[in-house]
């Protein structure tokens, strides 16, 4: 059974046992713009790729001191399994707009697909209510279908374009 809990450190030991951060997609969203005088909006169209996409890069040490640094603020969340950290959320309360910034979530392999992620988002959605936080916010690449996905099965909505 999953148990989340404040995530109170992740060694860079902990970091590499989730192996290389990687996702691949056999679609992509283009980003289809419409201009008309002062209105500006735009419409994401799911495309199948002629040859999957596959995204992989390594964990390294620096990414692990932001999320060290990050983790002791105390807004990020471990699943744990059996007091074996499964999965984790790393986020940044961001106060000049009353928000939080989901920088990293991650589930181990073998722990996917069985509600780790959808609890850490949970874990964070608590969080936000009890201290007033206007907003959780991330950020995904066109190209990574299954987060996008994952985040729009949780209730999260699209709300620009980078």
């Amino acid at each position: 059974m999953i148990e989340i809990k404040k995530l109170e450190q992740l060694t860079f030991e902990q970091l590499k046992l989730f192996g290389e951060q990687s996702y691949s997609s056999d679609k992509k969203y283009d980003v289809i713009y419409n201009i008309k005088n002062d209105e500006i909006s735009f419409l994401l169209r799911s495309v199948k790729l002629e040859n999957n996409f596959k995204k992989n890069w390594a964990v390294n040490r620096k990414d692990h001191e932001v999320y060290a640094k990050l983790i002791s603020h105390g807004n990020s969340f471990g699943a744990y399994e059996n007091d074996e950290l499964a999965g984790f959320i790393v986020t940044d309360r961001r106060s000049w707009n009353n928000s939080l910034w989901i920088e990293m979530i991650q589930v181990k392999e073998d722990h996917r697909n069985k509600g780790s992620g959808t609890l850490l988002l949970k874990a964070i959605e608590e969080l936000a209510a009890q201290n007033g936080i206007r907003l959780i916010e991330l950020e995904k690449q066109n190209t990574n279908v299954p987060a996008i996905n994952f985040y729009r099965k949780c209730g999260y909505e699209i709300s620009g374009l980078n």
